[in-house]
Formats: C-alpha cells, structure tokens, sequence
C-alpha cells in the first residue's frame, strides 16, 4: 500500500452525525447517489433540488446513514464531481489514470454500498469592481470546505473519506 488512498474504507461506525453538524441549517439535501457495484459507478439516483443541481461552484457533503463521510467542494457542478468520482475505477487505478482521491472514494462507496445523500451549500456570490466594471464573482468553494473541516478536525471527526494533507487551518 502506497497511501491511505490505496484502501478503501467500508466501516462507518465512528462517523459524526449529519444531525450534530452546527452548520446544518446552511446545507439542503442535493441529491441521492446509488452506488452500483455491477457497473463500477455512482449513479444518481435521485435529485431533490433541480433548481441548484446544476449550479457551479459547491460545497457538499457525503451522508450515508445519517454519517457524514466526505466533505468536499467543487468549482464545476455536483453532477460533474459525480462524474470525476467514477474516474477511481480499478483498471484505471491499475494503469495510473485516475486521481487517488478519486480511486479511495468511488471504491468505499462501492464497498459501503448504501444510499448515499448529498447536501449542498452553494458559495455566496460578491460584487468586485474590477477595472471600472461591477462583475459579480463567487467566493472559492474550498474556503468554505477548509473551514468546515478546520471545526471538524478541531472536534476530532474528520470524515473518513476526507484525505487532504494540507494545512486546513490556512
């Protein structure tokens, strides 16, 4: 084994409650993703918010059995982080093509195989004037994910799926 990365995970015992996270409130329920071993996949099984699935620019939150196991961000839309996600196939793994993040994510869903729901918060929208020009820009994504897992590592309940190395605290 290389990396934590290279083993996936399949117990969840120890995972922090969805119903004790303090920013709650900020998240709604995006989504519902099926996990299909068959097929090497996540499959979105069902969307519950069709006004903001397609929405760039996110933080989310993987439950399963009201568990939080990942907590992420993306700059793209929560289907395209889907589809990166099915990228950790094991051939792929086995030819080097797909991200670690990816492999380690994809492969403990597949063992976990259960529902899994998505929460979303999507970042806040800013008016900058650049150059003489109001243009309105989102704010990073990832600082929103660093801040969250900054008071999750402070509580002691990373998500066991949450494998970042860098500094959160930045």
């Amino acid at each position: 084994m290389k990396n934590k990365n290279d083993a996936p995970v399949e117990n969840i015992d120890n995972c922090f409650l969805i119903e004790n996270f303090k920013f709650l409130g900020e998240f709604s329920k995006l989504a519902i993703l099926q996990p299909s071993v068959k097929n090497e996949k996540i499959i979105i099984n069902k969307v519950l918010d069709n006004k903001y699935f397609n929405n760039n620019g996110l933080v989310y939150i993987l439950v399963i059995d009201g568990k939080i196991i990942k907590v992420g961000s993306a700059t793209t839309t929560m289907e395209k982080r889907v589809k990166s996600y099915n990228c950790g196939k094991q051939s792929y793994r086995n030819n080097g093509t797909c991200s670690t993040t990816n492999y380690f994510v994809l492969q403990s869903l597949l063992k976990i195989e259960k529902l899994v729901e998505v929460y979303s918060y999507f970042t806040e929208k800013i008016e900058v004037n650049v150059f003489g020009v109001t243009k309105e820009i989102s704010v990073p994504p990832k600082v929103y994910e660093k801040q969250i897992l900054s008071y999750l590592k402070s509580i002691g309940k990373m998500p066991l799926l949450c494998t970042q190395v860098w500094d959160i605290k930045s």
